[in-house]
């Protein structure tokens, strides 16, 4: 009887814990953004083709030029064929391989209008990182194409998640500001 006594008293105080013991949820899975990619060039590309009821080619033609007001970075304009293509750049922050300190560059881009009455197509690629210590290179490359001690793993992520950034906010302005009649 002792003996069954001192089991129960064993026994008990888990039984009781394990009654106590609430559920806890899943960690919810981080939605994690990347770039998109074209799978025939393999490049960082973002690409689509809006549509715009009674817009004329010339009028979609009056607000692309409003992406660019430096003629050097023009690469192309040709009005007749419906072509405007232009350079450019945002600028970047990151670590640095030492420590406490930050490097700075730009990430160069390309922006290609096709354009005709009533719908335009934008493709923006040929994302390139430029440094003052050391250039990335593309930014589909895995690794910098600098040493990793002019540019760290760390600063090359920094760099990638502020392109990501820039690029869809980049997108959601050419949307918005060729809506604008």
């Amino acid at each position: 009887m002792k003996k069954l006594l001192i089991a129960l008293l064993i026994v008990l105080p888990f039984t009781i814990f394990a009654q106590n013991r609430t559920k806890v949820a899943p960690p919810k899975k981080k939605e994690v953004k990347t770039f998109p990619f074209d799978s025939t060039t393999m490049k960082i590309t973002y690409h689509d083709v809006i549509s715009l009821p009674e817009r004329s080619k010339e009028r979609i033609y009056n607000r692309l030029k409003t992406f660019t007001t430096d003629p050097k970075d023009i690469i192309k304009d040709d009005q007749a064929n419906g072509i405007f293509t232009y350079k450019a750049r945002y600028s970047v922050k990151y670590p640095s391989p030492m420590i406490g300190i930050m490097h700075s560059g730009t990430v160069n881009y390309e922006v290609t209008f096709k354009y005709k009455d009533n719908e335009y197509e934008f493709t923006v690629t040929n994302f390139i990182h430029k440094g003052q210590q050391g250039d990335g290179g593309e930014l589909e490359n895995k690794k910098p194409a600098c040493d990793q001690y002019l540019l760290s793993p760390q600063g090359w992520g920094a760099i990638k998640n502020q392109a990501l950034a820039q690029n869809e906010a980049l997108v959601k302005s050419i949307i918005a500001t060729i809506r604008i009649p």
